[in-house]
């Protein structure tokens, strides 16, 4: 079992992005709008926002860990906004905004006039006197000074399965989404804690992964968790739908250690390289292969593979039926190839991979 423990702060990095990528959307339709036709240079006549003086309040808690809010205020800035004063208070110092605003969760912002650009953020909820930002800020402090928002994560690993998908990569993906994590901490499947952990949530996969309660504040996961995992009485996420490859704890084995086959061709000098495609399958599907083997078409196994599956195009892969294990590819191999009766799945739509190949007589 191993720990380790997250201790610098969120920099607002989630919040700041969907602050410019909101202003810049607006920007970018406003652009489309002014051109007729592919090709042609657009003709835009710049307006000047109609906005009152903006004066900004950044009340923030005594809690390291809680969201920056000043560095909201300075994306709004680089976004073209301006203030004519920004304010910095404390929660004691700041009694009557508090009471006006109705705000129950710091940090917050309150900015005073108006800006119709403000009105297109949706962080941003707008009242009589100007604009507040609070509840969409995580981790916060309550008016208590209870912090919400800081999560703990148990990541169960299994120790047999090192080539099994890497559960850092998704708890760099909810880091990147703006959660903090308290605490962060490994334990093997197979020792006394995992084992009571996966039979307490009749867990089937590993690796896996268990979000404490906190992880309910990020409005992202309260969306979108239920279709990778579930939400369970005592109010912990737990991972279920875990990538492959991952140990199947039901069947005792391993699901999408895959086995990849290449076919390539010597005499197409001008053919894509075979990493060309194969990287596509390792880097955007995400999958792990046991084994690689690769053969010419003019070689006696290359000539039975494109004999057996009417093979037409090279440089092409095959994946034995571990692929079918790997939810990218059972969404799209429609429109990538063919799934043989024997299991094998035989790429054969490479325009739809950008690369150049070579067509084969069908024999």
């Amino acid at each position: 079992m191993s720990a380790k423990k997250m201790q610098s702060p969120w920099t607002t990095l989630h919040v700041l992005l969907v602050v410019l990528i909101v202003i810049a959307t607006l920007a970018n339709v406003i652009l489309s709008f002014y051109v007729s036709r592919a090709g042609e240079e657009p003709v835009i006549d710049i307006v000047p926002s109609e906005s009152s003086s903006l004066r900004a309040t950044v009340i923030q808690p005594f809690c390291d860990q809680c969201v920056n809010a000043s560095e909201i205020v300075q994306a709004l800035e680089l976004a073209g906004l301006v203030f004519e004063e920004v304010e910095y208070k404390t929660q004691a110092q700041a009694v009557s905004l508090i009471e006006e605003f109705s705000i129950e969760k710091l940090p917050a912002i309150v900015i005073e006039g108006a800006d119709p650009r403000l009105d297109q953020i949706p962080l941003f909820v707008k009242s009589d006197s100007g604009y507040v930002l609070s509840d969409s800020l995580v981790p916060y402090s309550n008016l208590d000074g209870e912090v919400f928002g800081l999560v703990t994560a148990l990541v169960l690993e299994d120790e047999n399965c090192p080539e099994c998908f890497d559960t850092q990569r998704l708890l760099s993906q909810l880091e990147l989404n703006g959660m903090v994590f308290s605490a962060i901490e490994t334990i093997e499947s197979s020792s006394a804690d995992g084992q009571r952990l996966l039979d307490h949530y009749n867990i089937t996969r590993t690796p896996s992964l268990i979000l404490s309660n906190d992880a309910s504040e990020y409005e992202f996961i309260r969306a979108g968790w239920q279709s990778i995992g579930s939400v369970e009485s005592d109010g912990k996420y737990v991972l279920r739908d875990t990538p492959a490859p991952y140990v199947d704890r039901e069947e005792k084995t391993v699901r999408g250690l895959a086995t990849m086959i290449i076919l390539t061709d010597e005499t197409c000098e001008t053919c894509s390289d075979t990493s060309a495609v194969t990287s596509i399958f390792e880097d955007n599907f995400g999958m792990v292969f046991l084994s690689q083997v690769s053969y010419d078409v003019s070689s006696p196994d290359g000539q039975r593979l494109m004999s057996r599956y009417a093979i037409n195009v090279t440089p092409t892969v095959l994946f034995n039926k571990e692929a079918q294990y790997y939810q990218g590819i059972q969404a799209t191999w429609s429109d990538l190839g063919t799934v043989e009766n024997d299991g094998m799945y035989v790429l054969r739509n490479l325009d739809a991979l950008n690369v150049v190949y070579k067509t084969h007589e069908v024999s």
